[in-house]
C-alpha cells in the first residue's frame, strides 16, 4: 500500500506540472503567438536554450481555425480558450482520484466517481467538438463580426477516440460501483 501511496504523490505532482505547463503555454501563445495556418506559436531563445509552445488544432477545428484567421480573429483566445476546459476538468478529477489512492482508497464510492467524471468528461469534450465550431460561427454572424465564417460541423477520428475512451472510463467505473454493490451485500450477508 506505500508503493500505491507514493507513486499516487507523485502522479500528483505530475499533474501539477502538466496543467501549470499547459495553462503557461496558453497565457504565451494567446499574447505573444504568430499565426502557423492552423493555430500559433511562440519560439523562446535563452542561448543554449530553445523551445516552442504551439496551439495547434488539426483536428475538427482545423477549418474554423483558418477561417478565423483569415478573418484575424485570434484563434488561441476563441478556440484555445474552449479546448483547456476538458483538459482542466480531467486534471482536476485526475488529481482526487490519486489523492484518494494517496489516502488508500482504491475501490470505494470516491474513486468510482472520478473514474465516472473521467469518462463523462471525455464524452463532454464530444460534444464540445461538434458544437463549439458551429456556436463561434453563429455567435459571430449574430454579433456582425463575420458574414462569411462557414458553419462547420466536422465529425472524425478525434471525436471517436473521446466517445469510445469516454464509454469504456464510464463502463469500468460503472462496473466497479456494481461490483462494490455486491461486495457490500455479500458483507450483509455472512
Amino acid at each position: 500500500m506505500l508503493k500505491i501511496s507514493r507513486i499516487s504523490q507523485y502522479i500528483r505532482y505530475l499533474i501539477l506540472f502538466l496543467a501549470g505547463l499547459q495553462l503557461l503555454a496558453f497565457i504565451l501563445v494567446a499574447l505573444l503567438g504568430e499565426n502557423t495556418g492552423v493555430g500559433q506559436k511562440v519560439s523562446l531563445n535563452f542561448g543554449l536554450f530553445y523551445s516552442d509552445f504551439n496551439i495547434d488544432f488539426n483536428h475538427a477545428w482545423q477549418d474554423i481555425a483558418k477561417n478565423l484567421q483569415q478573418e484575424y480573429f485570434n484563434t488561441t483566445l476563441i478556440l484555445g480558450a474552449a479546448e483547456l476546459l476538458p483538459y482542466f476538468l480531467i486534471y482536476y478529477f485526475l488529481w482526487r482520484l490519486f489523492s484518494y489512492y494517496q489516502r488508500g482508497e482504491i475501490f470505494t464510492v470516491n474513486t468510482i466517481y472520478c473514474l465516472k467524471m473521467l469518462g463523462k468528461t471525455l464524452l463532454f469534450w464530444l460534444l464540445l467538438n461538434l458544437i463549439y465550431p458551429v456556436l463561434v460561427a453563429v455567435t459571430m454572424r449574430i454579433a456582425g463580426l463575420s458574414d462569411t465564417l462557414p458553419i462547420i460541423l466536422n465529425f472524425g477520428s478525434t471525436e471517436l477516440t473521446y466517445l469510445l475512451l469516454g464509454s469504456v472510463v464510464y463502463v469500468i467505473a460503472w462496473v466497479m460501483q456494481e461490483g462494490l454493490l455486491i461486495q457490500e451485500q455479500q458483507e450483509l450477508v455472512i
